[in-house]
């Protein structure tokens, strides 16, 4: 009973998100635009989400967010799609990442 307890008690200890860098941006208003890979071992989910940062609070940055002006003069926004994407006058800067959850239930 006491090895069960043990087990149970050491599953919900890692049910922690962990989360990656995985690039970020200065924006315009002295904000970050900040894109985490993350994952959750214990539930086996993973995924990639967006936030803006203010240096105390991080808030979700998503297809309801709008546009948001980059410190560089790019622009950024979430499609309905769910690709982040930042857009310029050149093609070789515009970058595109998605935005994604995954659930590995067996």
């Amino acid at each position: 009973m006491l090895f069960l307890t043990l087990i149970l008690y050491t599953a919900h200890r890692q049910c922690t998100p962990y989360k990656y860098l995985n690039r970020k941006w200065n924006l315009a208003d002295g904000r970050i635009l900040i894109v985490y890979n993350w994952r959750e071992y214990c539930h086996h989910r993973f995924g990639t989400a967006a936030y803006i940062s203010d240096g105390t609070k991080e808030y979700t940055f998503d297809k309801t967010s709008g546009t948001i002006k980059l410190a560089d003069g790019r622009t950024a926004y979430v499609g309905q799609d769910d690709y982040l994407r930042v857009m310029s006058d050149k093609v070789e800067k515009i970058e595109t990442i998605k935005l994604f959850s995954y659930n590995d239930t067996w």
